[in-house]
């Protein structure tokens, strides 16, 4: 019987553990947010959600869910419905599934498909840990890691741009001409392609960004400086806006 009691107390040392090691490795991809609450401890993403991440989540819906699964669907129709340029129907075809665009952030996605991602991770991550809930930024929180950098990303001129502050955003070349190209992305590059202020990537620029309240934020690849701390109208999926996520643990 003590033999017993020494496995089984092994035995959940080893889950705490594990739980320990999951939760370690889980923050290694968010910072901690600079304004906590009394009873959770809050971390936001270091980056936006990827296509393959969000790939994944489809895959489960697929399997078990296919209802599910044709609601929350990327509306890819909407490259070609909302941004009138004729080369953006190769990413209507493409750019949900390719692996070329594995790491660039999903896009077209509706408001209630980013929170059913966020419900999706909160109950895998639950068999481990039931401390630990993911849910979308709130407006404030994005505009406070906005206003970092916004007040060195203020000209809508090519040859002001900084890379540290500024993302893939829209610009004017020399002679006044607004190109989506000029900073060499066209339209949005990797989740990861610039690192702003606190480690965070692309929090300006390359797609605006969803709140839990419906706004989208933080300027993308179709819009100039200058309308950074403008929200997006959002009502329906757009192939210039995706989202990141929140994770909170109780304390």
């Amino acid at each position: 019987m003590k033999k017993l009691i020494q496995i089984l107390l092994a035995l959940f040392l080893l889950g705490q553990l594990s739980c320990m090691n999951s939760v370690k490795r889980l923050k290694k991809g968010f910072n901690s947010y600079p304004v906590q609450s009394e009873t959770t401890t809050i971390f936001i993403s270091k980056h936006e959600v990827t296509n393959k991440e969000f790939n994944t989540y489809l895959g489960f819906l697929q399997k078990n869910n296919p209802e599910q699964y044709q609601q929350d669907l990327n509306d890819t129709l909407k490259w070609t419905q909302r941004i009138d340029e004729e080369y953006f129907e190769i990413y209507q075809r493409n750019y949900r599934w390719h692996p070329r665009f594995n790491n660039q952030p999903t896009v077209n996605v509706s408001l209630q498909a980013a929170k059913n991602y966020c419900s999706w991770l909160t109950k895998k991550i639950a068999k481990k840990n039931k401390n630990i809930t993911f849910r979308l930024p709130t407006k404030d929180e994005l505009l406070s890691l906005i206003n970092q950098n916004i007040q060195k990303c203020n000209s809508n001129y090519h040859a002001d741009y900084d890379s540290n502050f500024c993302g893939n955003l829209k610009y004017n070349d020399d002679v006044g001409k607004a190109k989506r190209e000029i900073d060499g992305f066209l339209p949005m590059g990797e989740v990861t392609i610039f690192k702003q202020s606190n480690s965070y990537h692309c929090i300006i620029g390359n797609v605006s960004e969803l709140t839990e309240s419906g706004e989208a934020l933080g300027g993308n690849w179709d819009t100039f400086p200058s309308e950074i701390n403008k929200p997006l109208n959002y009502s329906y999926p757009d192939p210039r806006i995706g989202f990141r996520v929140v994770m909170e643990i109780i304390k």
